[in-house]
């Protein structure tokens, strides 16, 4: 399978490995699926979604990242607004609390998302490791409003945000030390959730 020219190589590794693990742990979530990837930028981790998936659903809150996805030209990958989004089997959401924490509560942002989305079932993947010293602290989406304090530790909140909501419970995770773009192994946590 050779990797669309546009998307990142580190990034594309990082995920590919990302996409290994969790296909050993819940293989069922993904093979023959029908995902939505939330939080998809340039749609590295949706391109490989797409090659086990029946259909990859993705939407990205910075809308220049459609035109990145419109390149896959995938017949099953379509961008998709989350309140247009089809019934799906598996959300994944990949760094998407710590984004949204800076501009409203996480818990609310869950319970409403989980109450117009179709899914059974929802997987997070959050970043533990600090960011290297030399990356500047922003963000694609928030710019300097990004808290400086994800680059000195990460963010391992969701658990305790998911065990606040009324939509979602904790099923199953696994904390691992996998590729990322910013270093060869960093530690990631991946929280599989049921819809209740």
């Amino acid at each position: 399978m050779k990797t669309p020219p546009h998307l990142k190589t580190a990034y594309t590794q990082g995920r590919t490995q990302q996409l290994k693990q969790l296909l050993t742990w819940w293989p069922e979530r993904f093979k023959q699926k029908r995902v939505f990837d939330v939080g998809c930028a340039r749609g590295e981790m949706t391109w490989l979604i797409s090659q086990v998936a029946t259909q990859v659903y993705c939407w990205d809150i910075a809308s220049r990242f459609e035109h990145n996805i419109q390149q896959l030209n995938s017949s099953n990958i379509l961008w998709c607004r989350p309140h247009y989004v089809p019934s799906v089997d598996t959300v994944y959401a990949a760094g998407v609390l710590q984004n949204v924490m800076i501009r409203q509560d996480c818990v609310t942002w869950i319970d409403s998302w989980a109450s117009f989305i179709d899914a059974d079932w929802w997987i997070f993947r959050e970043v533990l490791h600090a960011f290297p010293a030399n990356a500047k602290p922003n963000s694609a989406y928030y710019g300097d409003q990004w808290l400086a304090s994800h680059y000195e530790s990460g963010w391992g909140g969701t658990e305790q945000v998911i065990n606040q909501c009324n939509t979602l419970e904790v099923i199953d995770q696994y904390t691992v030390a996998l590729p990322d773009h910013h270093s060869a192994a960093s530690p990631q946590r991946f929280l599989l959730c049921k819809k209740l």
